[in-house]
């Protein structure tokens, strides 16, 4: 993943993740339709998520995750650590709950 600049003096990751909201909030990259529209999506709002997290914004980072969960045990998992930075640990449970359930611990 790279980082680029983005409006004006915002460098860096903080840049990268207004950038990737606005391209978002704009509709996103041109999609093909059905199936492939809903995975491209979820990965946009997945990256997203992972950028909030490593800037420390969690209250973002839990709504980003949320728009990507899907039924894949690690995106159930990183929003449960989300949630759990932010200090909702009914969430973080249920999303940890969820995440094995699809993946168990073995």
């Amino acid at each position: 993943m790279y980082l680029v600049p983005a409006h004006g003096s915002i460098q860096g990751r903080e840049g990268y993740a207004i950038s990737r909201r606005a391209e978002i909030e704009e509709g996103g990259p041109p999609t093909r339709g059905g199936r492939q529209e809903r995975l491209q999506r979820a990965g946009f709002h997945y990256a997203l998520g992972e950028t909030y997290i490593e800037l420390g914004r969690y209250a973002e980072a839990t709504r980003e995750l949320s728009l990507a969960a899907d039924e894949t045990a690690t995106v159930w998992f990183k929003l449960g650590n989300a949630y759990y930075n932010s200090d909702d640990l009914a969430n973080a449970g249920a999303a940890y709950r969820k995440a094995i359930i699809i993946r168990p611990i073995t």
